[in-house]
């Protein structure tokens, strides 16, 4: 069999990231059961396979018109039915190594480094990978992308009054500075669809290509891009305070003054943001 016979320290640093997130994410309760997945496109830190034996274990075809931007490319990603409580204690276990074709019509699972051979790719596979290449397409710095179900974003995401861009966003950016701070632009919502569809994938894309780094999925969970597995979990850490912050004031019957207009844009000139 083949095997991964050089692994760079940037690629050890990020499974060890990954097993502090799963970990996060399993005592935040936010990965119930399977809930959750995660991917990391690391072809610039697994740097050499032995191309002259067989490191393909099996295919996965992926969508019709393919991927273009990530030919050739190896992407770190969660396996379908696996527990971030067991990746936090062993990331090899539940995780497999992909990579994409040279025509990005498939995919196959490497026999590599020892991750699991033997698991396809989370169900959710669609939304990593087109975000994936849309990193690619752009040259943009963002390799990792995590969806979770924090509870009270979901919670959030139930309440018809709250399901608008702007009311969404201008509540919690007011709950506290550091949502503000942290997530300028706020979250792009995204309105019920299919898990693991196509049209989830595709509306989740057209939000990220309008500039933003969380989503959140109505009814389900919320999704984060950035360059870490630690800065794309602070996000949603920091968006779900603000959302816990929201539901306390209102169930003990007060609505939430806010921080004022003056306020948030005293914070954008002070952090200069872009937003």
């Amino acid at each position: 069999m083949g095997k991964l016979i050089k692994i760079d320290e940037q690629f050890t640093a990020i499974v060890q990231q990954v097993k502090n997130v799963a970990g996060m994410l399993w005592d935040k309760g936010w990965a119930e059961a399977n809930a959750g997945n995660l991917s990391i496109d690391v072809t610039d830190s697994c740097l050499y396979f032995d191309k002259k034996k067989n490191i393909q274990k099996s295919n996965v075809v992926l969508r019709q018109d393919g991927y273009a931007n990530l030919k050739g490319r190896r992407i770190l990603i969660t396996g379908s039915g696996c527990r971030f409580r067991d990746i936090a204690k062993d990331p090899e276990s539940g995780m497999s190594i992909i990579q994409i074709s040279e025509d990005g019509l498939k995919c196959c699972i490497l026999d590599a480094g020892g991750f699991n051979k033997d698991i396809r790719p989370t169900s959710e596979l669609a939304t990593h990978l087109l975000l994936h290449d849309y990193f690619r397409k752009k040259s943009l710095k963002d390799r990792v992308v995590i969806h979770t179900h924090p509870t009270e974003l979901v919670a959030l995401s139930q309440i018809k009054r709250f399901w608008n861009e702007d009311i969404f966003n201008s509540r919690l950016h007011g709950m506290l500075p550091e949502v503000k701070v942290v997530i300028p632009k706020g979250a792009g919502l995204v309105d019920y669809a299919l898990p693991g569809s196509e049209k989830l994938a595709i509306s989740t894309l057209e939000k990220i290509s309008n500039g933003f780094s969380v989503i959140m999925w109505q009814k389900h969970g919320c999704l984060a891009v950035s360059d870490s597995p630690v800065s794309a979990f602070d996000a949603i850490d920091i968006l779900n305070k603000g959302a816990q912050v929201l539901l306390a004031c209102l169930n003990a019957g007060e609505t939430p003054e806010g921080l004022s207009g003056t306020e948030l844009t005293e914070l954008k000139q002070a952090f200069n943001l872009l937003y």
